[in-house]
């Protein structure tokens, strides 16, 4: 009998650790949940607060780039005037933050006819550059980089 109540006691008292664990690690999760939701809403003050005049070139390197405004809308949308003007309309879009501050953004853009474009963007400190996938119903895709920082900006190695 004595064996059995001192048996009981370990096992009591080795699930009282384990739900203390649990509990403690439970609330850290909430704790690291909230700051990464909070993070993400201050990311999303930060794309809001302007316009962002990108630069777009071809991926390939070949060609002229082309400007653009890219815009975050309070309702949670992302314009841009040059897939607006192809017929792209605006779309939600997924934000997140790394932790070392890098804002990552993507979304995705139909048009008629199933044209879709696909953008990523990554804000480090005020410099924005990122990528538009092209993937068009004939089956080709076309590439394109975008950065707020003009190419001919950037110092030729």
């Amino acid at each position: 009998m004595i064996k059995q109540t001192v048996r009981t006691c370990a096992a009591l008292f080795i699930l009282s650790l384990a739900l203390s664990f649990y509990s403690s690690n439970l609330l850290a999760i909430d704790k690291s949940a909230g700051q990464a939701k909070a993070r993400e809403e201050k990311a999303l003050e930060t794309l809001k607060a302007r316009e962002w005049i990108i630069y777009v070139t071809p991926g390939s390197g070949k060609g002229a780039a082309e400007t653009d405004v890219i815009t975050f809308t309070a309702d949670g949308k992302i314009s841009s005037k040059n897939l607006l003007a192809q017929g792209y309309v605006d779309t939600n879009f997924r934000i997140s933050v790394t932790d070392d501050g890098t804002i990552i953004w993507e979304t995705m853009k139909v048009r008629e006819g199933n044209d879709l474009a696909f953008l990523r963007g990554e804000l480090r400190g005020q410099a924005m550059a990122g990528s538009i996938t092209y993937k068009l119903r004939t089956g080709k895709n076309v590439d394109y980089n975008f950065s707020t920082t003009h190419p001919s900006a950037v110092p030729v190695p």
